[in-house]
């Protein structure tokens, strides 16, 4: 469970993190109305499920690193801003911003911090995660997914 120098390790700060960040997201997204809840709060529960692994795994076999992120420089530049961002986009479902805008913006900005640089295909990976996702659940699954509200009253 500790490094070299006798501290926890990264991943096991990283992955309590992420349990608490997905547990809270799980939290919001239940609050949602009863027909678009589902795919934030799936999601929110497998983050929190994949937080409490990687925790574990290091509290199991204490001796062995299970770093899940390779050294705490990634912590800085992937696994912390990407933690960040979903955070960000739970809020933003939560506060009522719809589900495309800040499913894009959240896609988009994920596949910068996993280091795609040119604009136009970070633009590509958000409208296609959110395009992809939107089929899957409001499509193919029949599960509204949360509306701006200005569109949900015009809607009624």
């Amino acid at each position: 469970m500790q490094g070299a120098s006798g501290r926890l390790r990264p991943d096991f700060w990283l992955g309590l993190i992420l349990a608490a960040g997905g547990a809270w997201a799980a939290k919001e997204a239940y609050g949602f109305d009863e027909r678009s809840w589902a795919y934030p709060f799936s999601l929110a529960v497998a983050l929190a499920g994949f937080g409490a692994v990687i925790a574990l795994r290091v509290l199991i076999a204490p001796g062995r690193d299970n770093s899940a992120i390779g050294s705490p420089h990634a912590i800085a530049t992937a696994a912390l801003p990407g933690g960040v961002v979903l955070a960000l986009w739970a809020w933003a479902l939560s506060a009522g911003a719809g589900y495309l805008v800040p499913s894009v913006l959240a896609a988009s900005a994920l596949a910068a911090i996993a280091g795609v640089r040119d604009p136009l295909r970070i633009a590509a990976y958000g409208l296609g995660t959110a395009a992809a996702v939107f089929v899957l659940f409001g499509i193919l699954f029949n599960t509204p997914l949360p509306l701006l509200e200005p569109v949900k009253a015009l809607l009624g």
